[in-house]
């Protein structure tokens, strides 16, 4: 859920960069219309695909899988036709409910997505890594190597601490966390839409960003 929202939240606030002498109330109508458009066509697609999945002989034996994929692509980009970013809300939301309702193809979905998630996001990094120039890298110079070291000593390990108080982890599984917690490609792809985006309207900048998003996850 933290991906999805924080890629709306981002793609939100590039907006009202780009938008001189933006409105906060409409910022903010933007913003929570996106999110709530977003999380009702997911209920909806995935109450659908519930329905569908629980009963045999509704989707034809043996494309399942196959099934499942379009309707969430499908369901991806018609609600980003109505609202720019929603689509991601909308998936995140059907996989939640179809996560937690059993189904008579749980198992295969499972590891059908897990297939696909290893090969799509190999193949995204790869990518997006493409775009970014070395030379954008080395020129972050000694104040891109200070960035990611305080990001990775001093912004991830206060984030890990304060989202886990109160939890029953004891301070080495905080550290441990602090260290390897995931994270990556949804900065990258983010941070190499705003670079296009940026570099559109004229702006610099958005090379440097995405290297030095590039320059943290490595």
């Amino acid at each position: 859920m933290l991906d999805a929202v924080g890629a709306v939240v981002a793609m939100v606030a590039l907006e009202v960069a780009l938008i001189p002498k933006a409105c906060p109330l409409a910022t903010a109508v933007m913003l929570v219309s996106r999110l709530g458009f977003g999380a009702l066509v997911g209920l909806l697609g995935g109450v659908l695909l519930v329905a569908l999945l629980k009963r045999r002989n509704m989707v034809p034996e043996g494309l399942e899988n196959v099934f499942t994929l379009c309707l969430i692509l499908a369901m991806f980009q018609g609600s980003n036709v109505f609202l720019p970013e929603s689509g991601i809300v909308a998936v995140t939301i059907a996989g939640v409910l179809v996560g937690n309702f059993q189904t008579y193809i749980q198992r295969e979905l499972v590891e059908f997505k897990e297939a696909l998630t290893v090969m799509l996001i190999g193949m995204l990094f790869i990518l997006l890594a493409a775009d970014v120039r070395l030379v954008d890298v080395y020129a972050l110079g000694v104040p891109g190597v200070i960035t990611v070291l305080v990001l990775m000593f001093v912004v991830r390990p206060i984030n890990v601490f304060v989202g886990t108080f109160g939890t029953q982890l004891n301070w080495r599984e905080k550290c441990f966390i602090s260290w390897i917690g995931p994270r990556g490609i949804v900065a990258a792809a983010v941070a190499s839409l705003f670079a296009l985006k940026l570099n559109t309207y004229g702006i610099t900048g958005g090379n440097e960003l995405r290297a030095l998003v590039f320059m943290v996850i490595t």
